[in-house]
């Protein structure tokens, strides 16, 4: 009786394991997910550098607001960086005319500015 038992929870397991496996093969993104499944074997080979670039290149291709965000990041550097540096920072240095007269010109800015002189 207990061996009936047995056989039937054996039978019944393993109809259950056959129809999810049925249910996995019928699906159709199962060659998507065997190529996936390759891919990520194939990537285990690879160099972590090489890794790493893949994920944020699948991640950078795979963003919809990302690259809105990222665009708009990259317009406020370049904003910061060259416009404003060409506007409000001038470069002093271009007026000395050779190596010693520039570092000259930066060691008497450097104390002139950390103890100003009480006029």
């Amino acid at each position: 009786m207990i061996y009936m038992l047995n056989m039937v929870s054996l039978v019944i397991f393993l109809s259950y394991v056959l129809f999810f496996i049925g249910c996995f093969l019928a699906h159709p993104n199962i060659i998507y997910s065997f190529a996936f499944i390759y891919q990520q074997i194939k990537m285990k080979k690879d160099s972590v550098v090489v890794r790493v670039w893949r994920f944020y290149l699948d991640g950078f291709r795979e963003m919809t607001l990302g690259k809105t965000l990222w665009a708009i990041i990259m317009i406020k550097l370049f904003i910061m960086f060259v416009i404003l540096k060409l506007f409000f920072f001038p470069n002093f240095l271009s007026k000395q005319e050779t190596k010693e007269d520039k570092q000259e010109y930066v060691g008497n800015e450097l104390i002139n500015r950390a103890i100003p002189l009480n006029k």
